[in-house]
């Protein structure tokens, strides 16, 4: 891939190029749905999230797609899907899936709109697909830290000699130990 366009360089070309570098770096993949042909579209990215290999048209296995996320987000997904369906509402939820080729659990972070026709009728749904494990871990390996402090602060304050009150600036108390309850 080239890094910038130079003179000659078809400028859609130059632009997919860009666009595809911003997915990968980005863990955001983009994808299609025609709803009367069923057929799937999706970038690169899409691909490698759903850890399917990539087909020369960009034609992504519906079928497939549909089994990828954890059986406990489907109803969430088939709802969600069904509220874009009928109202037009977009969605936008996190979920995890099992990606097709390692079996890998990943956190994904999905939004999709419909496009309609002339007549009102669904014709075609846009979504992205974003992976967010790492950041979905990090979240939870901070949480796991802040509840383990809390544990560490309150075995503590309990097994303190000395009784300790913690109180407002009014007077009251708002914690107390058993030693201070003594």
């Amino acid at each position: 891939e080239r890094h910038r366009g130079r003179t000659g360089d078809d400028p859609l070309a130059v632009s997919e190029v860009r666009l595809r570098r911003a997915q990968k770096v980005a863990r955001l993949g983009s994808w299609e749905l025609d709803l009367a042909t069923k057929v799937m579209w999706g970038s690169d990215e899409a691909f490698r999230i759903y850890g399917l290999p990539p087909s020369p048209d960009r034609s992504l296995p519906y079928e497939v797609v549909k089994r990828i996320p954890l059986p406990e987000h489907r109803p969430d997904l088939d709802r969600a899907l069904h509220e874009l369906m009928t109202t037009g509402t977009p969605y936008e939820l996190r979920f995890r899936i099992r990606r097709h080729d390692d079996g890998a659990l990943r956190h994904v972070h999905s939004r999709a709109e419909l496009t309609r026709d002339a007549t009102g009728r669904p014709v075609l749904i846009t979504g992205t697909l974003q992976d967010v494990t790492e950041h979905e871990e990090s979240v939870a390996a901070l949480e796991n830290a802040l509840r383990a402090n809390e544990e560490r602060a309150r075995l503590i304050l309990e097994q303190a000699a000395d009784a300790i009150f913690v109180g407002t600036p009014s007077g009251r108390f708002s914690l107390v130990n058993r030693q201070a309850c003594e």
